[in-house]
């Protein structure tokens, strides 16, 4: 099992960007007016290590909410409508709908918690 938390980069001994070590899976869900992630790790009792506390632990609800602000925003590409062989400037590539976008967060959630 793995919990879900928002996060920002930690800066390494060499000023370079990088994600938590405490992050199992990182880098979903951006959000650029907070600088935020979202990431999971394994629950408290699988793991060995520290997860600080001020750090903010989504729900389900929470991050399926986050994903679908952010798609509001910006739309999230739809891959499986991508013709391969196609050089299609960003702006041409094929959006999801709200309900593509809602069963592919609540699939991300579920692949990655479980």
């Amino acid at each position: 099992m793995r919990e879900c938390y928002e996060y920002k980069l930690h800066r390494n001994h060499n000023g370079n960007l990088i994600q938590p070590s405490w992050i199992e899976r990182g880098g979903f869900l951006f959000q650029e007016s907070t600088k935020t992630y979202v990431g999971f790790t394994p629950v408290e009792n699988e793991r060995d290590y520290f997860v600080p506390d001020e750090v903010l632990k989504l729900d389900k609800a929470a991050f399926v909410s986050r994903g679908i602000a952010i798609h509001g925003n910006d739309p999230f590409i739809n891959d499986e409508k991508i013709d391969a062989r196609a050089e299609l400037p960003i702006s041409d590539l094929p959006k999801m709908t709200n309900t593509e976008a809602n069963a592919y967060l609540n699939k991300l959630w579920d692949e990655n918690v479980a």
